[in-house]
């Protein structure tokens, strides 16, 4: 007769869930994601809307931005300071081992990829006040550059103006951005709802 206990087999090496290391890899990516959006709403909004602040302290006189792009930064920025702390705390408790965890990145991943539906048609409204606003732009800072002596010719006021009318990239550039949006949520819903995934995630509660 054997000495030794019977060994279960869900504790084979490798068949725990708390052997895994996805929960490492997935928690870790939401937490860094949630972080560097964040960073990049604050930069963003900050950036959108202090600009005629500094601009006049520059000594320059900018306009406005258009309300349309106003509208959509602080709309738009509000659901994506939403989803980002979905995300993190998602990737919190992936980390933690609690099941409460994936469950918020599922719930997350489904809300983004709504929210890239909606935001990709919307955000095409904006290239060309956009292009406009840029341009508009231009000309104070070519007034500014003349002022403090460098040389400034009707080719760079012509190129100033042509900047009004948007370029490709410009179209393309907001679907870019979606589609490398998109991504981990497509790869957490692919993976996390795995039904040996989801089995080993559900155990966390026992």
């Amino acid at each position: 007769m054997s000495n030794y206990p019977p060994t279960h087999p869900s504790s084979a090496p490798g068949s725990d869930s708390r052997d895994a290391r996805w929960p490492g890899w997935i928690g870790g990516f939401a937490v860094g994601l949630a972080a560097l959006g964040m960073l990049g709403l604050c930069c963003g909004a900050g950036g959108l809307l202090s600009g005629s602040v500094f601009s006049k302290m520059a000594g320059m006189e900018f306009p406005p931005p258009p309300r349309l792009i106003v509208v959509m930064t602080v709309a738009g920025g509000a659901v994506a300071l939403v989803l980002a702390v979905m995300e993190l705390s998602g990737g919190i408790s992936t980390l933690r081992r609690k099941p409460s965890g994936p469950r918020m990145l599922l719930r997350y991943a489904v809300f983004s990829l709504l929210y890239a539906a909606v935001a990709i048609p919307l955000n095409y409204l904006t290239i060309r006040p956009g292009a406009e606003w840029a341009a508009d732009i231009m000309p104070a800072q070519l007034d500014f550059a003349e002022k403090n002596g460098a040389k400034v010719t009707a080719e760079n006021r012509a190129e100033a103006e042509a900047a009004r009318e948007p370029t490709a990239f410009g179209y393309v550039s907001p679907f870019v951005g979606s589609a490398i949006g998109i991504v981990f949520p497509l790869v957490l819903l692919a993976f996390l709802r795995r039904p040996d995934v989801r089995k080993q995630w559900e155990s966390w509660e026992a």
